[in-house]
């Protein structure tokens, strides 16, 4: 089965539908859990504690049709499934949180007991763990709606003794550099790791890369100056903005054997028109539709495919007929033909 594919860490994240930028907020007591700080998206939160770092993912149809049944006051019973990865650094020592770059609002808690109320909570927009290994930090900040992080090896740093154990997939593969994170509700990518020094005001590249045994990650780097930090940063594959004026919202991706991407979703037409191309299946929008679950939107699908360093829109397509239309998998064969599997009216 093919599964969408979320882009998370290597250290950059990628939600699955995201409504705001990632912004993390301390643990002032009053939340009882264990985590120093924490933040939310739509469909999913990242917690930071002394021993790593938690990822908690909920499907997402699943949530939308729950804040549906809320809305519409149905008491029907609705279950949504959720699925928590945990990494944890083996080893690692009781680090000092730091938290920088306050926010200009703060929240404001009075739920359960009188002594976990706290208010004027201000949220940050940067968070270092220091010293989680000897002359080690780990940095998390947002990248636009998403959360990046970085290992920031000082000199006299040990690189051998930094161990993230993940615990709660399914199953992990190393392919082609990047780590899958295999689970019950999203395929999790841990992107190639890219690592650099900073040395006399020019940026100098270090060849880095994965080692996994028994579902422990570690870091190799190639030759590198040990009188200067090493970053150990994130790798962006692409992303772009596919210039709907309309509504709308990603469903399924997959890639061809030379590495261009396709992503499918849903549009509308009541706000404008998607970005088609010359000659391509569908130029025009099919029909209304009658605003079905799960967004309740008069919709056509929308197909597009990208160069595979996002750079380039190669086409872009309508796909449907005079109803709602939904795709739920893309899939190329062995001679690169699309499979568009879904569900029309």
């Amino acid at each position: 089965m093919i599964k969408r594919v979320l882009t998370i860490l290597s250290f950059f994240i990628v939600g699955q539908v995201t409504l705001a930028q990632y912004i993390f907020v301390p643990n002032q007591g009053q939340w009882l859990h264990q985590a120093q700080a924490v933040a939310r998206q739509a469909f999913s939160t990242f917690f930071i504690d002394n021993q790593g770092f938690k990822l908690s993912i909920l499907n997402q149809n699943e949530s939308i049709l729950l804040h549906n049944v809320w809305h519409n006051k149905n008491k029907a019973q609705h279950t949504v499934h959720g699925h928590n990865i945990f990494f944890n650094w083996i080893g690692s020592q009781q680090s000092k949180i730091e938290f920088q770059e306050k926010s200009s609002h703060y929240y404001n808690y009075f739920v359960g007991n009188k002594s976990r109320w706290r208010s004027q909570v201000y949220a940050f927009q940067k968070v270092i763990q220091k010293e989680i290994y000897p002359f080690t930090d780990i940095v998390y900040y947002p990248k636009g709606e998403n959360i990046e992080w970085d290992i920031i090896l000082h000199p006299n740093a040990d690189l051998t003794k930094i161990k993230c154990q993940i615990k709660g997939a399914e199953s992990l593969e190393l392919r082609q550099g990047n780590l899958l994170i295999y689970n019950s509700i999203e395929t999790i990518k841990l992107s190639k790791p890219f690592a650099y020094q900073e040395i006399k005001g020019t940026r100098k590249q270090v060849e880095c890369w994965y080692q996994l045994k028994d579902n422990i990650l570690q870091f190799e780097l190639g030759q590198y100056n040990p009188s200067y930090d090493v970053t150990i940063d994130p790798i962006l594959v692409f992303s772009t903005y596919s210039g709907s004026k309309g509504d709308n919202f990603g469903f399924t991706a997959t890639y061809d054997s030379k590495g261009n991407l396709y992503a499918g979703g849903i549009v509308d037409s009541t706000e404008g028109k998607y970005p088609v191309t010359a000659g391509s299946f569908q130029t025009n929008y099919g029909g209304v539709g009658n605003a079905r679950d799960p967004v309740n939107l008069g919709c056509d699908i929308s197909i597009s495919k990208y160069n595979p360093s996002g750079s380039s829109l190669l086409w872009a397509s309508y796909y449907g007929g005079v109803d709602d239309e939904f795709p739920h998998s893309l899939v190329c064969d062995n001679s690169d033909n699309l499979l568009v599997l879904g569900t029309t009216w």
